[in-house]
């Protein structure tokens, strides 16, 4: 009897981490389709704003799942899950808005022009080059210029272009245009989300999960990591802070720059995972941490959607 009850208790533990994986991939993926459709139809700063919410809803819908003690929180290992997802949601929005693109410009149509004016800007990106085209039969392309993605030209050629009679997007090379590239790229991003969610999930998360000493370390530097895993309290909340009033100097520098805002944006949940990740897995401690974390993480994050919001 004893042996049926933990056996149906174990399946009942896996049933109940396979929903609430599946709840955190949903969460993922419909965050990244709203920024994908928040950049196509409403511009770069909303997406960057929406694009800000995805670790801070990832880790809330993660941190929603029970330990093997019942208890709620967040670890270690849903730190680095969260920051990896972060970075594979970036390439995934930025993936996911050419496949858009594209679709568009399935149903476009062909237009021969020749290369009017070739413009060269210097971005976060590096060095970017438009052309500004006009179509061999009059009137204008519609979208606006072309950015190719490799292909260079210059003044007075003649060039073969797929543009959207709508002007919805960007007129793009026929080979750019008919790339699967960029939908592959969402899909495979997203799955590799969803696996990695489900691989955490495989196991029950134990109660008081062991932190490994690294032997690498010197007597001296364990001890300072020890001192260190032992902070709590408003040290702890005032370390949150700083980091958070760094990452806001570093916007207003970045902010001019969609690619550099998005870095910054990733770079801080990332540091701030990397932050939480340093401390022990002493549960009393760490349902602390993790709500001075979070609310760091959303005060900061209205702040930043304020700061861009003035640019």
């Amino acid at each position: 009897m004893t042996t049926a009850r933990r056996g149906r208790a174990v399946r009942e533990g896996r049933r109940r981490r396979l929903g609430h994986a599946l709840g955190v991939i949903a969460v993922s993926t419909g965050i990244i389709l709203g920024v994908i459709a928040a950049d196509v139809y409403a511009g770069t700063l909303p997406a960057v704003l929406l694009g800000l919410l995805h670790p801070v809803a990832v880790g809330a819908a993660l941190a929603a799942g029970r330990d093997t003690d019942g208890r709620r929180g967040l670890g270690k290992d849903e730190g680095t899950l969260i920051a990896a997802t972060a970075v594979a949601a970036l390439f995934a929005c930025l993936a996911g808005t050419g496949a858009w693109h594209n679709l568009v410009l399935r149903s476009g149509e062909d237009v021969s022009a020749v290369v009017l004016q070739e413009k060269v800007e210097r971005t976060g990106r590096g060095v970017v080059r438009s052309y500004t085209l006009l179509p061999r039969d009059g009137g204008a392309v519609p979208g606006g210029d072309l950015v190719p993605d490799s292909q260079r030209f210059k003044p007075g050629d003649t060039v073969t272009v797929r543009v959207d009679p709508a002007g919805r997007v960007v007129p793009e090379l026929p080979g750019e245009a008919d790339s699967p590239a960029p939908l592959l790229g969402f899909l495979g991003l997203n799955a590799a989300i969803g696996v990695a969610v489900l691989w955490t999930a495989r196991k029950p998360r134990p109660p008081h999960p062991p932190g490994p000493a690294r032997r690498h370390l010197t007597e001296r530097a364990r001890h300072a990591r020890e001192r260190l895993r032992g902070v709590t309290g408003w040290p702890f909340a005032a370390a949150a802070g700083a980091l958070s009033a760094a990452w806001l100097g570093l916007l207003q520098v970045a902010r001019t720059d969609p690619t550099l805002t998005v870095m910054a944006a990733v770079a801080y949940f990332l540091v701030m995972g990397g932050f939480f990740g340093m401390f022990d897995d002493d549960k009393a401690r760490n349902a602390y941490r993790a709500r001075v974390v979070l609310l760091t993480v959303l005060v900061t994050a209205a702040l930043g959607a304020l700061l861009l919001a003035t640019t």
